[in-house]
């Protein structure tokens, strides 16, 4: 398990800048994103995020696209959102690399949980 996968459905200790979630087509399966984005700059877009944590229900064989996507917020700097909106399911396939097995890699629950709580930010 991800040092940056909750536990609980809801971080108490975690207060954050913007929420998204999203499930599955059958909806046997649930992520939820939580953001926390350095406001440091005059334009949104550069804002960067710099804390990134999920909770997964049903996702567990596709941790690998997850973590590393969480651990290049938290711990390389943060991405900023301009980036992060960019971002594609072949951008977390690239980050990813050959250690994987791509099966094991789908990202797109996370991208559109992400955009989601890139959204949320914006409406705060």
């Amino acid at each position: 398990m991800s040092k940056y996968q909750l536990q609980q459905d809801s971080p108490d200790d975690f207060p954050c800048d913007g929420f998204g979630k999203t499930k599955s087509v059958d909806g046997s399966e649930l992520m939820k994103v939580w953001i926390r984005v350095r406001k440091d700059s005059q334009i949104p877009e550069f804002d960067a995020v710099t804390e990134l944590k999920f909770y997964v229900e049903g996702f567990a064989n596709y941790q690998a696209c997850h973590s590393k996507l969480a651990e290049m917020c938290n711990e390389m700097g943060g991405m900023f959102i301009d980036d992060l909106q960019k971002l594609r399911d072949r951008d977390v396939f690239a980050m990813v690399g050959s250690s994987v097995a791509p099966q094991d890699i789908y990202p797109i629950p996370l991208l559109k949980a992400l955009k989601k709580a890139v959204i949320d930010y914006f409406r705060k």
